[in-house]
């Protein structure tokens, strides 16, 4: 019946559950603060219901907002293509830019490589890391030298994942050297990327918007 007001609360889609175990489930654990704020504002709603009328809580509450993008940080060392992936997931025109300063953007935090190269900049990328969600390790296939710090995910209270770039015209055994060396420093899923034929880079942007921030 409509006869009488109703207070909605929705959840949403199933990540990999069917749609009545989703439902009926249990919240996972990185969903708890968004529980916890939206019993808050259901609270409001109510109050506010009982107070200035159902129509003036619709109005303040029943409101779409935008959702607020995950943000990456991208880690490895000098040259090893970096802000070329990040031109290619916001669609950009692929261009060289040498990143000599931490570049933030709305979704990604670009470092620079030398934070890499020199083990004394470490830290650099540790603090930067803390206004990410996710940690992108980068490494380039074909390169058989490793900057990145053996299990450098342990640093980071957050999920960590690998990216091969400049994967053209590379053969597997150089792809998997690459892969390796991501996997050595803790990455849990890696992703192979060409950004100027955009190959993986979908894959990899799916990869960010789905991945569970509570695995790590």
């Amino acid at each position: 019946t409509e006869k009488f007001p109703r207070l909605r609360v929705g959840i949403s889609a199933p990540r990999c559950k069917q749609m009545v175990s989703h439902v009926l489930g249990k919240f996972a654990p990185d969903e708890r603060p968004l529980l916890e704020d939206c019993l808050s504002k259901a609270e409001e709603a109510t109050v506010m219901m009982l107070r200035e009328g159902f129509q003036a809580a619709a109005n303040k509450f029943n409101v779409k907002k935008e959702k607020k993008p995950r943000k990456i940080i991208q880690m490895g060392r000098s040259r090893v293509g970096k802000t070329t992936l990040l031109q290619a997931m916001h669609n950009e025109v692929i261009e060289y830019k040498k990143t000599q300063e931490i570049i933030v953007h709305d979704d990604a935090i670009d470092t620079p490589g030398e934070y890499i190269d020199q083990s004394g900049l470490w830290r650099a990328c540790i603090i930067a890391a803390c206004d990410a969600d996710i940690v992108v390790l980068v490494h380039d296939a074909g390169n058989t030298m490793g900057r990145l710090p053996q299990m450098f995910s342990m640093t980071f209270a957050k999920p960590t994942i690998g990216v091969v770039t400049q994967i053209d015209g590379k053969t597997e055994e150089e792809i998997q050297i690459a892969e390796n060396f991501l996997k050595m420093s803790g990455a849990s899923k890696i992703v192979r990327t060409s950004a100027y034929n955009h190959e993986g880079i979908q894959e990899l942007i799916e990869l960010i918007e789905n991945l569970d921030l509570s695995d790590y």
